[in-house]
């Protein structure tokens, strides 16, 4: 029956895709971050989901374009203009000169594949998300794909008092407990987001339903690094205005939440975090970092390529982003990332100022809510090695989008 409902989807998706190309983009994004076919019991386990969605909507957007093909040109010289754009081209070069340079280039051309159809998947939106209404509807998606499986994880928490770890969508990038968390942070503002934006009573419940799962499920993931990360998250939300309300809120409910419901030994376990001289996971984070950084330091330049563990350590993951990518892509490669990071900043910063009139009015939210989840990242990223995590570089594609959109609308605005 799994396999019938998913190919029922998939064939509802087809539909769409090929009447109006722009919505493989949101449906890419419920691929890879619900990847519904995880759930299937048959061969729709093995149904290369991603690709086939990928593969469509650009046989349908050659098909069906959704511009004449003369205002193609003026519309990618105007993307061009956005140096971020440029960083995060020069980014994927650099990760291809790593992967090529790599003491073993075989371990690390497959990750490398991964990640280059990780930016051709978020890239369509460049080309097919233009205006107020796609943008939305990508947002939508991005936030229902995790909201609804957190609410599958929080309903099962509370009903066996947080005793067993949530975790994500099975056989996704984010199924692992603390990787789930983060990505839960991190579009947990998308949804107040869309709570200001729209005000349906219905909406706005369904959406505070989904936002309580989404903090129910992110502490029974039982991961420190998610707490910090959820800490910094409510910092960056309760120091711009409009979200101050829920940050506030949400603090006051995880608060009565710790202290009352979850079990002794999550607080016991919370409570290490200053202890971690003596906390054996936390020891050995220290430990491999420092043999990433000593091994980073041998090959400072162009790093030792993706998954370059398989060369140094019998560790799968660096455990930081900031480690990882000083590792496998050298000091250039993490130069051009935290110049991308840096990028995207300045299109969230002041939105206000950033984002004028009634005509752009629309865009703030979403940009709060792209800078507080870019917050709990940061900070669960120092824990968690993520570089390439497709939302990430979603997050970037969003703030290019949200720029294009300012600069159509203020015209003499430079691109920052």
């Amino acid at each position: 029956m799994r396999d019938l409902a998913l190919w029922l989807i998939f064939s509802g998706l087809t539909y769409s895709i090929v009447r109006r190309p722009w919505t493989g983009v949101p449906a890419l994004a419920v691929v890879a971050y619900m990847h519904p076919q995880g759930y299937g019991e048959g061969p729709m386990q093995a149904f290369p989901a991603y690709l086939y969605v990928f593969l469509l909507t650009l046989t349908a957007t050659l098909i069906r374009p959704p511009r004449p093909w003369r205002e193609w040109p003026p519309m990618l010289l105007e993307l061009a203009r956005d140096p971020r754009l440029w960083l995060l081209i020069a980014f994927w070069a650099w990760t291809t000169w790593a992967a090529y340079q790599a003491p073993v280039s075989a371990f690390a051309w497959p990750r490398w594949w991964v990640f280059t159809k990780t930016l051709a998947g978020v890239g369509l939106g460049l080309l097919l998300i233009d205006d107020r209404r796609k943008f939305e509807t990508l947002i939508l998606a991005i936030a229902l794909s995790f909201s609804l499986v957190a609410l599958k994880g929080g309903y099962w928490a509370l009903l066996h008092g947080a005793a067993d770890r949530v975790y994500g969508p099975p056989g996704s990038a984010y199924y692992d407990n603390n990787l789930f968390a983060i990505a839960n942070l991190m579009t947990l503002p998308l949804l107040f987001a869309l709570g200001q934006r729209f005000v349906s009573p219905v909406f706005r419940a369904t959406l505070g339903l989904l936002a309580l799962a989404a903090l129910v499920a992110a502490l029974s993931s039982w991961s420190r690094g998610a707490l910090l990360a959820g800490l910094a998250l409510a910092g960056v939300m309760a120091w711009n205005g409009r979200f101050r309300l829920p940050a506030l809120g949400g603090l006051a409910l995880v608060s009565v939440l710790a202290l009352g419901f979850m079990p002794g030994a999550w607080l016991a376990r919370m409570t290490d975090i200053g202890d971690y001289a003596r906390e054996t996971s936390a020891l050995s984070r220290l430990e491999i970092w420092r043999i990433g950084l000593e091994n980073g330091l041998q090959r400072p330049w162009n790093g030792w390529g993706f998954d370059g563990w398989r060369v140094i350590s019998d560790s799968l993951d660096w455990h930081s982003v900031y480690v990882e990518l000083f590792v496998e892509q050298g000091g250039v490669g993490l130069a051009l990332w935290l110049a991308l990071v840096i990028g995207l900043l300045t299109v969230l910063w002041r939105p206000r100022k950033r984002f004028p009139g009634p005509s752009l009015r629309w865009a703030r939210p979403y940009v709060r809510a792209l800078q507080a989840g870019m917050a709990a990242y940061l900070v669960g990223g120092a824990f968690l090695g993520i570089s390439y995590w497709e939302i990430l570089y979603q997050f970037m594609i969003l703030g290019i989008l949200l720029e294009r959109q300012r600069r159509a609308l203020v015209p003499s605005s430079p691109a920052l």
